[in-house]
C-alpha cells in the first residue's frame, strides 16, 4: 500500500483524502505539497524529540527499504545514524550508512565525527587517558557542541573510571547540547543519585522517562532513583 499523506502532528501515514488525520484529527499535508524527503525528516525529528525512538527507527528502516534513493539522501542518513548512535544501535548498520555518505560526500564532517566516535568507543579501556578518551577529547575541541561525544566520554568516566567529577561535566554538557537525549538524562540521573543529590536525580530521571518509548523500561527507570 502506498501512503500519500503523512500527518505533520503525530506522524501517522494515511490513504485518507479528507485532509484530516484519522488519529489526532489535525490537518494533514500531502507529500506532493510538502516534499517527500524534507517532510519525512521533519516528522521524524518531531517524533524523536517526543521520545518515540521505536517509531523513528522503524520508519527510517522502512524508508530505506521502500525507497532505495534514500541511500543517497545525506541529511536523512545523518539523522538515522544519530538516532542509531544515541540508542546504541548495531555498529555494522551504522558503518554501512556511513559508507553510503562517504561515497556521495567524502569530506562530510558530521559523518567523519560519527565514524571517529565509533572508533573511539572501541578503543576504551579501564585505564586513564586511553586511546578512546584521547580521540573523543580531540573531537570535542573540533566540535565543542557534540552531545554524543560528551555522553560517550561522560558515561565512560562514570561507569568505567568511577570519576564522578569529569563524568558530571561531560554528561551535563551532553544534555545541554541535546535536551532530547534520553540515555544521557538517565546516566546523569544515576550520577546525581550516587553523588547524593536525589532532587536533581529525580528531575533528570523524569526527563529520561519522558523520552523512553518502552513502558517496561519506563517502570524500571522510575524505580532506579
Amino acid at each position: 500500500m502506498s501512503f500519500e499523506i503523512i500527518c505533520p502532528n503525530c506522524g501517522a501515514p494515511s490513504v485518507s483524502s479528507v485532509g484530516v488525520c484519522p488519529y489526532c484529527k489535525s490537518v494533514m499535508a500531502t507529500k506532493k505539497d510538502k516534499g517527500t524527503d524534507g517532510h519525512l525528516i521533519s516528522v521524524l525529528r518531531k517524533k524523536y524529540k517526543e521520545g518515540h525512538l521505536g517509531f523513528v527507527l522503524n520508519s527510517c528502516e522502512t524508508s530505506l527499504k521502500e525507497k532505495p534513493k534514500q541511500k543517497e539522501n545525506v541529511n536523512f542518513l545523518l539523522f538515522y545514524i544519530q538516532v542509531l548512535m544515541e540508542s546504541d544501535g548495531p555498529t555494522t548498520k551504522i558503518r554501512s550508512l556511513l559508507s553510503n555518505i562517504f561515497l556521495i560526500d567524502p569530506e562530510n564532517q558530521m559523518a567523519q565525527d560519527f565514524l571517529e566516535l565509533l572508533e573511539a568507543r572501541e578503543l576504551f579501556t579501564d585505564e586513564r587517558n586511553d586511546p578512546g578518551e584521547i580521540k573523543i577529547q580531540k573531537l570535542i575541541k573540533r566540535s565543542p557542541k557534540n552531545a554524543l561525544a560528551y555522553f560517550l566520554l561522560g558515561s565512560h568516566y562514570f561507569w568505567v573510571e568511577k570519576d564522578s567529577v569529569h563524568a558530571l561535566i561531560h554528561l551535563e554538557k551532553s544534555v545541554k547540547f541535546n535536551p532530547h537525549f534520553g540515555r544521557a538524562w538517565g546516566c546523569l540521573a544515576m550520577l546525581y543519585k550516587e553523588m547524593g543529590n536525589r532532587t536533581l536525580a529525580k528531575e533528570a530521571m523524569k526527563k529520561a522517562v519522558a523520552l523512553e518509548p518502552d513502558p517496561s523500561m519506563k517502570k524500571l527507570l522510575r524505580s532506579s532513583v
